[in-house]
């Protein structure tokens, strides 16, 4: 069974369920898939250091973030359009 972790304002949201994924992503161009497990909020986005994603300090100790190689691209994209 495949899990989806999101970032909420506070902890990560474990989610079972993989249409919800779709629903998210398709929600706004705010969130974007960095890895098969997280989906963030381009606006929540601190810094990108090398293949890390680090979140706004506001979300405590769940801010850092590996950026998949799968991922990559369409993030790096969506990210620099905003």
């Amino acid at each position: 069974m495949r899990s989806l972790a999101i970032s909420s304002e506070h902890l990560p949201i474990i989610l079972v369920v993989n249409a919800i994924k779709g629903v998210i992503l398709n929600y706004s161009p705010d969130f974007v898939q960095i890895h098969k497990r997280y989906i963030v909020n381009i606006n929540k986005i601190k810094k990108i250091q090398e293949s890390v994603c680090i979140l706004d300090d506001s979300l405590g100790d769940n801010r850092e973030l590996r950026i998949s190689k799968n991922y990559r691209q369409s993030f790096m994209a969506a990210f620099y359009s905003m």
